[in-house]
């Protein structure tokens, strides 16, 4: 699966998965995304496959913008996904028929 055959979903999913576990502080630079990469792979947190599909050259533009920097600069304040449960019965759906 190279970049040209992947879906938008997959190339997303691989980018959110980098976003979701990438160092903050190892976000100043495209070797540095990449370097992180390679460590998350290692991890397990990335396959190789969602690695390869990575726009380093665009997370790297993110990174340098005043958002990233933004983010970057504060980011023992970032909380990242939160886990939550949520429980939702028949009859309480907006679209149930019941």
């Amino acid at each position: 699966m190279g970049k040209g055959k992947a879906s938008a979903a997959e190339r997303g999913t691989a980018h959110h998965t980098f976003l979701r576990f990438v160092a903050l502080e190892r976000t100043g630079s495209k070797a540095a995304l990449e370097e992180e990469a390679r460590r998350l792979e290692q991890e397990a947190a990335l396959g190789s496959e969602e690695v390869k599909l990575l726009d380093f050259d665009a997370l790297a533009a993110f990174w340098k913008s005043d958002l990233g920097r933004k983010i970057s600069a504060n980011s023992r304040y970032v909380q990242r996904e939160l886990a939550f449960t949520a429980a939702f019965r028949p009859r309480n759906w907006p679209l149930s028929r019941g």
